[in-house]
């Protein structure tokens, strides 16, 4: 698809350079722009993992070992959202209402759709997976309200995404040093018996990725919701925050498990690691935790960065 579409904007406007597209895309109409824009457009919904073009990502995430789906959640998802801005806002400038329509399209079912689906799983990867589904229709709804402070939301959004994402993954990585990964939602069962401390931060980070207030997802997602509404959307946002409450549940259940539940005989004990593990991951805590107390040097950091992109 992204072969294709490219050739397709080359032989419009005869050049691979996005300056170039860029100077003669305002004076073209042409269906082969407008096909091959939506082929790129495509290429790049899939490879972010939004709806409909998702379904690989559970099965990937599944698959993986657990280093390899903490890198490609977190890495190539933020450089691709970088391409993304770059061509939506600056090259294909002149397809913009047509994107926004397939942007909002692709990311309220995707909010919608993971929020609902994820109630089903029984798998932790299973349902991290979703919970990224989630979070890409969020950044995208973002990015439809077609300003530089949208593209600040989105970057906001992304950095306390992929910090959020770090934080679970450390959490597992804590695990998996004892080659005890937990793979089902059951086997998380009645650890703060086992492992308070661990069990509190697991869920700390949950809270956060839910997006309950005050930690720091709950901001991000404000921020989406808030750029929304001022741009005139009204519907939308009220729609994304029955869902993002929905989705809320099977956080919560997991959490429910870490202390109400004695289904599990397995002992979780972090106490033959280095350490370092845990010393990262409490200091991404203290961000989730006080990011409320100090907001603006992420803030300014999205302003300079949305500078920089568009």
């Amino acid at each position: 698809f992204l072969l294709f579409g490219f050739s397709l904007l080359y032989i419009e406007y005869g050049s691979f350079l996005f300056e170039s597209i860029a100077r003669m895309s305002f004076s073209s109409d042409s269906i082969i722009s407008l096909f091959g824009f939506s082929f790129v457009f495509i290429t790049l919904l899939f490879k972010l993992g939004s709806f409909p073009f998702h379904q690989w990502l559970c099965d990937v995430y599944e698959g993986s070992f657990v280093t390899v789906t903490a890198f490609f959640s977190v890495a190539p998802k933020a450089i691709i959202f970088a391409i993304f801005i770059k061509l939506l806002y600056v090259f294909f400038f002149d397809f913009l209402y047509f994107s926004n329509l397939m942007i909002i399209f692709s990311g309220f079912l995707s909010i919608s759709f993971a929020s609902v689906t994820a109630l089903y799983q029984k798998r932790v990867k299973r349902l991290l997976a979703y919970s990224a589904i989630s979070h890409t229709g969020f950044i995208l709804v973002a990015l439809a309200c077609n300003s530089l402070d949208a593209i600040k939301t989105a970057v906001i959004y992304i950095s306390i995404y992929i910090l959020m994402t770090i934080s679970v993954f450390s959490v597992l990585f804590i695990l998996f040093n004892n080659n005890k990964m937990p793979k089902f939602l059951i086997n998380w069962a009645s650890i703060s018996k086992h492992n308070l401390m661990l069990a509190l931060s697991f869920a700390c980070i949950l809270f956060s990725v839910a997006g309950i207030p005050p930690l720091s997802g709950f901001f991000s997602k404000l921020f989406v919701l808030g750029s929304l509404f001022f741009d005139g959307y009204l519907v939308l946002p009220a729609l994304i925050a029955i869902f993002s409450s929905i989705g809320c549940f099977y956080y919560l259940r997991l959490i429910k498990m870490f202390f109400f539940s004695d289904q599990n005989k397995t002992i979780i004990w972090t106490g033959n690691t280095s350490g370092r593990v845990e010393v990262f991951t409490s200091v991404l805590i203290l961000f989730i935790t006080f990011f409320f107390f100090n907001p603006d040097p992420l803030v300014d950091i999205g302003l300079l960065t949305s500078l920089s992109l568009a």
